[in-house]
């Protein structure tokens, strides 16, 4: 731990620098980057990592949201509590895609109560929401709207309680 820093010389700030961009390379990553970029984010669980969404709180390495785009046009968000996932989704919806401007528009609704899945949706969300989307070695999406952000990995499994790590 550094108690005193002295700027005297300009030997001592990149010293100072180095180290910490040491530190923070460092950090342990909690499941290895995709090798290659995605071409798709169909058919692939996605772990949300980061947001800037204040309604999201409590994002944590156990505590966090999955969700998943199916080939036909519908999707699932699931939520997984102490590293427990709910069994159900917490919300469904339908997506449409634009590839050329990298846009999805989807419209969620909260699914039916446990043991009444032949009934329709419950609740509708309103209004549909527009992301630009981004896909690399993650997935990220922009809500056009508010222009909050949401950063994706692929799911790989949930991470033990007592390993300290980063996505």
């Amino acid at each position: 731990m550094v108690t005193s820093v002295s700027f005297k010389s300009r030997g001592s700030l990149t010293v100072l620098v180095v180290c910490s961009l040491i530190q923070w390379g460092c950090q342990k990553k909690c499941q290895p980057p995709s090798q290659e970029a995605f071409k798709s984010f169909v058919d692939q669980e996605w772990r949300l990592v980061e947001t800037t969404n204040p309604q999201i709180r409590d994002l944590t390495n156990t505590n966090f949201i999955i969700m998943t785009f199916g080939i036909n046009f519908t999707g699932q968000v699931f939520k997984v509590v102490n590293n427990d996932r709910f069994d159900n989704p917490v919300l469904v919806f339908k997506y449409n895609v634009d590839p050329e401007q990298k846009l999805i528009r989807a419209v969620y609704s909260t699914p039916p109560p446990e043991g009444q899945e032949g009934e329709t949706q419950t609740q509708s969300a309103g209004s549909p929401t527009e992301y630009f989307y981004k896909l690399g070695r993650g997935f990220e999406l922009t809500e056009t709207r508010t222009g909050f952000y949401y950063r994706m990995v692929p799911f790989a499994g949930v991470v033990k309680p007592d390993e300290k790590c980063i996505f």
